[in-house]
């Protein structure tokens, strides 16, 4: 019988027991822990894309669970429901745009959109959850496609333009089924049709298009093959188009504006025949001068637009069709001046839009008929005037700005009296000169209006679908979509003193520096830098483990306190330690702000009103902060790199380039050590230090990229390789050895090993070589060491984006794990190494964005745990450890990208045998 020793059996005992208690800590301790809600103020939905489809408004938003996704309305809180989520997670399903990504035929709606699997694709909704389908994968599930564009509904087809790979974009249509989706016609055979501007007169859709001879022209299309053609050759110079576009169905015809060699850009008009498109009227008819008709508009039986002429500027027109009856309405801005007519819309008997004039900037106009006039000023910044014009055929209804209320819903009935405010909605930050409503719709007899996409979170929750009756009483929020609140984005994590310095926004004093112990109650305001939501413009490093740089119990960085004054400041955590150590006052921006400490001096590159990019020094106190060294005219001191006593830089000498310098300190020890770029003005880059040696990027005599090394002294500064197309910026060491990524031709990106000599300098590997010639979207990221291993993320042709790794042999170096083996990728970003485990995040595309750990190997490669359940993850971003605590940025679909912290020493006890040897155990 086999027997162990009570030695052996005391260990294991005493492995298991450890084992159960950090498994029994990992399900408590070491989950994540939300630290604080540093922005309270609650998020926006912002809904967008407004369109009325069969009895019901539909619309784009985003809630706290999901990102922006399809949702409909009746106009009732209990009837606004989201449709699909369906992309799921905190993705966008919906990729925005305007109302032609939408098309109504019966009781089916059409739009593009993305599940994270086909990429932006045709879907179908008949307004159910289960009725909610992509229609076809037309474009060979390539994830990261445009989608197809002007969804136009012809009879009882929609029309439409895609993209496949095999064809580029070309003329569609669907018949609401997968087999009924198919190519029209393959307008140009030899490359991309580009089909746009899409317009139904009759029984035919109208476009811009190009064929394989002919350039942009005037098309047509039945919805066959056979009745696809091209109407007209407009302009007849084969290496020119006409460009048809505005296209707009008037009486019976289409207007729009078209270009040839003789007349510029001018109006045209067709019936659908070739003898039918003609041009009406030569408007600028002086040379070959363009008009450039725009913003067409039918009013009282004649077509009106804006056009230009040299001798009365851009001012409002009209046309009924006729040569004669084309003529300018007014010179609103007497003069060659423009007064640029725009936003018409048409309210009764009168005709609205903005204007400029010689007084009184972009205001209201409005046109009788017979003659126009300013109806009222309404805009007080002349940089912020009146837009977005409807008429729900009662009322106008605008967004307008004034110094007060910021930029809020505005209404008319047409005159001067009955034009005002109609409700101060968005109250959060009032006078802020933002334009958020950018859409107004009139649904079962109220106007609803939605909002610009590029604003979210910047309405403190206000920002959610409203209605109006025209009146500021009627005028209400429909229902809080997103009840989440916004997001502080904590990010430039950095530790100082023990604790982590950052930079958050807390919706109410803008980006400002932030302290956390881990705690809610000790994360807090260090110190409100520049008062005021607008917040303290901090600049940061551009590359670094620190991006705020520490040194002797400080943080150093450059901030804006008042308007356009950018300084260097310092802080040790609190409110009183921290004040800017310069004082220019000048408004002069330094340029490469980077740092490097010898004991107690910090050095930095810095320029004033007198010293251009010079190195300055300080001891912490703005006493002892002064010029150290003036480099240069334009010097630029930059990419420092400190070797004990001595540190290095690049910093260019007038008329010589960039060279490499070495100081010790003192103004007479600070030198030029060696010209690393021959011919460019190129200098180091990417310094770092192995051994004895400090390796780094510099030129070979033929300007190429080329690796370089330096001991110290001008004699022992070196190339060691040349002849690069490129060497990327990560350099990292593993033993004695240098690795980074670099191109070659004809290898393209591989990975390289370097012991210091050019016969030890050779490509470990390369990646995606398809007959010698580099494929795409290869890109190293993360690029980090741990325990004998580099790992990195690699977005390879074959695998998409995920984790590799190497120990420096070509053999070893592999594709750790494809965690998202789906078409695409698992989003892989953001490595730390502790204690020999590695902690990225990643997507498996079934939890969501979430901690994955590896050891090195396929089956350590795991993800940590399932922190929201479901496919909504905890999108960890911004890792930083201090001490055992990893902190991070996250969100959770009730907490926006908000900071959060895991305790990380117990998923790696290290435990200690009796013999003296430590052995971690990662979980």
């Amino acid at each position: 019988m086999y027997t162990t020793s009570p030695y052996i059996r005391s260990l294991v005992a005493f492995i298991l027991g450890a084992f159960v208690l950090a498994f029994s800590s990992l399900s408590f301790a070491n989950r994540p822990v939300f630290v604080k809600d540093i922005n309270q103020v609650p998020s926006d939905s912002m809904p967008s894309n407004l369109f009325v489809h069969n009895g019901e408004l539909y619309f784009s938003a985003k809630d706290g669970p999901t990102d922006r996704e399809l949702w409909k309305t009746d106009g009732t809180a209990n009837g606004t429901a989201l449709v699909k989520d369906i992309y799921p997670g905190i993705h966008s399903g919906i990729n925005g745009g305007s109302n032609q990504n939408y098309a109504s035929m019966g009781t089916t709606l059409f739009f593009v959109a993305n599940d994270g699997i086909y990429g932006s694709e045709l879907w179908k909704t008949d307004g159910t959850q289960s009725g909610t389908v992509m229609l076809k994968d037309i474009n060979d599930n390539n994830i990261s496609n445009e989608g197809p564009q002007n969804l136009t509904v012809l009879g009882s087809e929609v029309i439409f333009s895609a993209r496949t790979i095999a064809d580029e974009w070309e003329l569609w249509k669907t018949d609401g089924t997968e087999v009924g989706t198919v190519m029209v016609k393959d307008i140009h055979s030899t490359g991309s049709a580009d089909p746009g501007n899409f317009v139904v007169l009759g029984s035919k859709v109208y476009f811009n298009a190009r064929n394989d001879t002919d350039g942009f022209e005037l098309w047509e299309s039945d919805g066959t093959g056979a009745g696809t053609k091209m109407v007209k050759d407009i302009n007849s110079d084969p290496s020119s188009s006409s460009n048809p576009s505005r296209l707009t169905v008037f009486d019976g015809e289409i207007y729009f504006r078209a270009t040839t060699s003789s007349e510029g850009t001018e109006l045209w008009k067709s019936d659908g025949t070739e003898a039918g498109t003609v041009m009406v009227k030569d408007i600028h008819s002086i040379g070959s001068g363009s008009a450039n008709p725009d913003n067409f508009v039918e009013f009282n039986g004649e077509l009106f637009f804006s056009a230009h002429t040299q001798a009365n500027g851009r001012e409002l027109w009209k046309t009924d069709g006729t040569l004669a009856g084309t003529e300018m309405v007014e010179d609103l801005w007497v003069g060659t001046d423009s007064s640029t007519p725009r936003d018409f819309v048409v309210l009764g008997s009168n005709l609205f839009f903005t204007a400029v004039d010689d007084t009184n900037g972009r205001q209201l106009w409005k046109y009788d008929g017979s003659s126009s006039a300013l109806l009222k000023v309404v805009a007080t910044d002349a940089n912020n005037p009146p837009e977005q014009l409807y008429s729900d055929g009662s009322r106008i209804y605008f967004r307008n700005y004034d110094a007060t209320n910021g930029y809020e819903p505005w209404v008319s009935d047409g005159t001067a009296v009955g034009t005002d405010l109609l409700k101060n909605v968005f109250t959060v930050n009032d006078g802020q000169p933002w334009s958020p409503i950018d859409q107004f719709i009139d649904y079962d007899g109220k106007v609803y209006f939605g909002f610009s996409q590029s604003d979210e979170d910047a309405l403190g929750g206000q920002g959610e679908l409203w209605s109006t009756d025209g009146t500021g009483v009627g005028t209400t929020l429909l229902l809080d979509i997103n009840q989440a609140t916004n997001s502080s984005s904590p990010n430039y994590f950095t530790k100082l003193n023990g604790k982590l310095l950052l930079y958050a926004d807390d919706g109410v004093h803008g980006k400002e520096l932030w302290i956390s112990d881990g705690t809610e109650g000790g994360t807090t305001l260090v110190k409100d830098i520049f008062p005021g939501y607008s917040g303290a413009s901090i600049d940061v490093l551009d590359d670094g483990p620190d991006l705020l740089y520490t040194a002797n119990g400080l943080a150093f960085f450059m901030a804006e306190s008042s308007s356009d004054n950018l300084e260097i400041w310092r802080t040790d955590g609190t409110a009183d330690g921290t004040f800017a150590l310069t004082s220019t006052n000048d408004g002069v921006e330094g340029e490469d702000l980077e740092f490097v400490t010898l004991g107690n001096t910090t050095y930095f590159g810095f320029e004033d009103v007198t010293h251009n990019d010079s190195i300055w020094k300080t001891d912490g106190t703005a006493e002892g902060t002064s010029l150290f060294y003036d480099v240069d005219d334009e010097g630029r001191p930059r990419h420092f790199f400190e070797d004990g006593s001595v540190f290095y830089f690049g910093a260019e000498v007038s008329g010589d380039g960039e060279k490499l310098w070495k100081s010790n300190g003192t103004t007479i020890g600070t030198t030029v050590l060696a010209d690393v770029s021959p011919v460019s003005n190129n200098g180091p880059r990417s310094l770092i230090k192995i051994g004895s040696t400090i390796y780094f990027r510099g030129w070979d005599d033929s300007d190429n990229p080329a690796l370089w090394k330096t001991d110290g002294t001008t004699i022992g500064t070196e190339m060691v390789v040349g002849g690069f197309d490129n060497i990327e910026r990560f350099f990292r060491k593993l033993d004695s050895t240098l690795f980074f990524f670099a191109r070659k031709n004809p290898d393209g990106l591989q990975l390289w090993s370097s012991d210091g000599t050019e016969l030890g300098t050779a490509a470990v590997t390369d990646f995606a070589v398809e007959d010698g010639i580099e494929v795409d979207d290869e890109h190293p990221e993360d690029f980090i060491a741990a325990s004998g291993r580099l790992y990195f993320f690699m977005d390879h042709k074959d695998y998409g984006e995920e984790l590799w790794t190497s120990d420096g042999t070509q053999s070893g170096t592999v594709l750790l794990k494809d965690i998202n083996s789906r078409p695409g990728d698992s989003d892989a970003d953001d490595m730390l190494a502790v204690n020999g485990t590695v902690y990225f995040e990643a997507d498996d595309d079934v939890h969501g964005e979430e901690f994955w750990t590896t050891l090195g190997t396929p089956a350590s490669t795991k993800m940590l745990l399932d922190s929201i359940p479901g496919v909504v993850g905890l999108d960890p971003d911004e890792l930083r450890l201090i001490g055992d605590i990893l902190y991070f940025e996250g969100e959770d679909g009730v907490y926006q990208d908000e900071l959060w912290k895991m305790d990380v020493g117990e998923l790696c006890p290290a435990i200690k045998t009796s013999g003296g040897k430590v052995v971690t155990f990662c979980l």
